[in-house]
């Protein structure tokens, strides 16, 4: 059997398989609508890539259903064994089950390294435009319809094009410099969707451990020194959100003195440091 070369799960992939959604919308005081969208992968690319790289029977998927949403278990066949590495996500507004099922798999995905990449792409500002073909369709939160197109991907984001010409001088091979400039890229940091995440669970009436916007600030900068969430890194989010879930703030922040552990909110939203 041939070696598998799982290092191809984390290629790049063509720029008519990547979609956008809008992250966030809105009419500036000139009149004019703005908006930032976000990078993604459907489901049948994730497939359709473990097809391609280790072969359709050497892959295979469980879910777990869980009361806020779906885990998955991604199990591949490397030397002899099945290794499985496990994600989840929540289930969405729209076909919540089927759409669990679909961000589960890409998360899952994500940590065997396929579409991880996309992490790295900072929210991009739309580009309004009128109605075409290529165009995306918008409508902002007054009710406003737009249309719109993303903006481009950078370099490092697509794949490489093979040089048909042989080079008279050894240069370095163009996945070395996408692999370069991809190193001295800043840690992927959180976006909209993890955001609106952090304001649902300060909103979550139902648990028994309540946090307010202003101790989950409060214990960002005690855990992580950092004073905005959009300065989280997306292993910095997901460890505060787990602490959070799992411990009570005076747990969370044994040492804290009792200002820091119950600051004053003075109306603070969580969305204007986003």
């Amino acid at each position: 059997m041939t070696e598998l070369n799982l290092e191809k799960l984390k290629s790049p992939f063509p720029e008519d398989a990547i979609e956008w959604r809008l992250a966030q919308c809105g009419k500036g005081r000139d009149g004019k609508i703005w908006g930032m969208c976000l990078a993604y992968i459907q489901a049948r690319s994730v497939m359709d890539r473990l097809d391609e790289v280790v072969g359709p029977e050497n892959w295979k998927v469980s879910y777990e259903v869980l009361a806020d949403g779906i885990l998955c278990k991604l199990a591949i066949f490397v030397r002899g064994e099945w290794i499985e590495k496990i994600d989840g996500a929540e289930c969405t507004d729209i076909e919540p089950f089927k759409g669990g099922l679909s961000g589960a798999l890409k998360r899952a995905a994500s940590v065997w390294g396929i579409g991880r990449y996309l992490y790295q792409l900072e929210s991009g500002f739309i580009q309004v435009v009128d109605k075409s073909p290529q165009a995306k369709y918008g409508k902002t939160k007054e009710g406003d319809p737009f249309y719109w197109i993303p903006p481009k991907l950078p370099s490092w984001a697509l794949p490489k094009v093979e040089s048909k010409t042989p080079a008279a001088v050894p240069a370095q091979a163009p996945s070395q410099e996408i692999q370069n400039e991809a190193a001295v890229k800043k840690v992927a940091k959180i976006g909209a969707t993890e955001i609106h995440e952090i304001e649902a669970f300060v909103k979550d009436k139902s648990r028994p451990n309540q946090w307010s916007g202003a101790q989950v600030r409060q214990f960002m900068k005690y855990r992580f020194a950092k004073e905005k969430f959009s300065d989280l890194s997306l292993l910095e989010f997901r460890a505060l959100m787990a602490e959070m879930r799992a411990k009570t703030v005076s747990e969370a922040m044994p040492s804290a003195t009792d200002q820091e552990l119950f600051p004053e909110t003075g109306g603070t939203h969580l969305g204007s440091h986003s």
